[in-house]
């Protein structure tokens, strides 16, 4: 990328992949704000992705998100993950090579807290489970920007 039209074009993707890797938590945010019956298709979306527990849900104003702490960390990861892709794009033929690892990585935090929590060993807090899914979900933002970007050229 060194012509200001490369960059341009450049710019003109990524806020695509940002805009599509935000919608995901703009759509998990907005059940307070909808009516019954959106409310109750927003949460049907979600369903196949999450348990939804409301004891394990964030909740705005009485209301519960439509997906679970772990997921609503992973969401909230998704558009960081496209703005570290910005920030590291000149990095990327690296960190291409390194992506098994990566994800590994982010995930190890996410997998052990769960099973710490399963087996008693470690309670499991919404910080913890929230923490621990943003970390995945900044790794699967920057891989989901990358593939976006590719789709689009």
């Amino acid at each position: 990328m060194t012509g200001p039209l490369e960059k341009k074009v450049f710019w003109k993707e990524w806020s695509t992949a940002l805009g599509v890797a935000f919608l995901p938590l703009l759509l998990a945010s907005i059940p307070p704000f909808l009516g019954p019956s959106w409310r109750a298709l927003i949460m049907r979306v979600f369903e196949p992705f999450c348990h939804q527990m409301p004891s394990r849900s964030p909740h705005l104003w009485g209301v519960q998100l439509a997906v679970g702490h772990r997921v609503y960390g992973l969401l909230m990861g998704l558009p960081l993950g496209a703005v570290a892709f910005a920030a590291l794009v000149r990095h990327d033929p690296a960190l291409r090579w390194w992506a098994p690892q990566i994800f590994a990585v982010s995930a190890l935090p996410m997998v052990v807290g769960w099973a710490l929590g399963w087996f008693g060993l470690w309670p499991n807090t919404p910080l913890s489970r929230m923490l621990t899914g943003g970390l995945f979900g900044v790794a699967a933002g920057y891989w989901l920007t990358r593939a976006i970007l590719q789709a689009l050229r």
